[in-house]
């Protein structure tokens, strides 16, 4: 049977689309649990996970309007400039990825995907960090999705790294797609930034210590 999850009414309440609301930049994550990948399932089949992110840009905009899905209103994602900034997503158990989409920005900034490197497995250690490598973007046009094929890695978190120092990380949307590795019934996963349980000081200043590789196969 497939269930709605939520965070707790303490972290953030949704609002009447179900939708979860973070301080903006904000982006939109969806994980798509199918028999067949990149085929989403109907409405109603769908529940939270959570994410989380290194930084915000710009902290004072917490919660305020509902997601417009438009790169040009702030709904993205983007850190600060820092070292090693990063994008991750609890799916909250093992599953089968058999391919993951990331959308760039396209107002502007998109040479900040450039070497981003996509992470799957089951470790939160150092925000994923040292998970198994499913791709890196070497570089992707102004408002262009890509679709990146992970060969049915397994794995809990995905995270997405700028491996470099003094650097920016942002980015509009991410969509992976698998199934369950448990065998439970397939679903949607419909989540963004702001289902977190969000902390602007999250970023692991062990990480910092790391040198520019990444644990990947």
């Amino acid at each position: 049977m497939n269930t709605v999850l939520t965070p707790e009414p303490s972290i953030f309440p949704l609002n009447k689309t179900t939708s979860l609301q973070l301080p903006a930049p904000r982006c939109t994550f969806h994980l798509c649990l199918t028999p067949v990948p990149h085929l989403p399932l109907g409405p109603g089949q769908t529940k939270k996970v959570k994410t989380s992110q290194s930084t915000v840009f710009i902290p004072s905009q917490f919660p305020d309007k509902p997601m417009d899905g438009s790169s040009q209103s702030g709904n993205c994602v983007q850190t600060l400039q820092e070292d090693d900034p990063w994008w991750m997503a609890d799916l909250g158990s093992t599953q089968i990825v058999n391919s993951i989409s990331i959308t760039n920005r396209k107002d502007c900034c998109q040479e900040q995907i450039n070497g981003v490197i996509i992470l799957v497995g089951d470790s939160a250690d150092l925000n994923g960090k040292m998970n198994a490598r499913c791709a890196v973007i070497n570089s992707l046009s102004q408002g262009k999705t890509e679709f990146f094929k992970c060969e049915t890695m397994q794995g809990r978190y995905v995270s997405v790294v700028n491996p470099k120092r003094r650097t920016f990380l942002s980015f509009c949307e991410v969509r992976v797609f698998g199934k369950a590795s448990d065998s439970i019934s397939s679903s949607i996963a419909t989540s963004s930034p702001e289902s977190q349980p969000f902390l602007p000081k999250a970023y692991d200043q062990e990480s910092r210590e790391l040198p520019g590789e990444y644990q990947g196969h």
